[in-house]
């Protein structure tokens, strides 16, 4: 008897994560992204999550629009709860695969763990991180770099996360 490939989990207690790419050539699988989502989520619980990876024009519309502010971005986190004291996260990741695709050049790390890391990083805005001031970027970054060495990731570039 032949086994069947277990699915993507999508539903029941941990809430369901739906990946778009709306942009060619992204050298991340959909299954690379809900990983690293569960595994920075951690225990918290999640109602609804969204991935969207886009190209420059579109999250540079996107930062205009949302936030006031020229040109394309990194990552943008939309949190989508209609009680912000609601416990379970849903929420919005948009990312910028073109500006990943820079900033692993630019700091000599892979794509993948580039991308992954925005995933990681929105993950963690939805959970209360934030990194408006140095004390709070450092903390997310150790965070950010937790959970990338938890899916066995290893930093490759010459960016100092820490």
């Amino acid at each position: 008897m032949r086994k069947r490939k277990q699915p993507l989990p999508t539903g029941g207690r941990k809430g369901r994560i739906t990946v778009r790419r709306l942009t060619r050539d992204v050298e991340v699988s959909a299954r690379q992204v809900a990983a690293a989502a569960r595994a920075a989520l951690g225990d918290r619980p999640m109602r609804a999550l969204s991935v969207v990876l886009v190209d420059d024009d579109a999250i540079a519309d996107l930062h205009e629009r949302f936030m006031g502010l020229p040109g394309p971005t990194d990552v943008l986190t939309f949190d989508l709860r209609d009680d912000p004291d609601q416990a379970e996260i849903e929420g919005e990741i948009t990312i910028s695969v073109d500006t990943a695709r820079r900033q692993a050049r630019q700091y000599r790390a892979g794509q993948t763990e580039e991308l992954l890391r925005y995933v990681i990083h929105g993950v963690l805005h939805l959970s209360g991180y934030d990194d408006d001031t140095p004390a709070r970027r450092r903390r997310m970054r150790r965070e950010e770099n937790r959970v990338l060495e938890l899916l066995g990731i290893r930093r490759q570039g010459l960016r100092r996360h820490v």
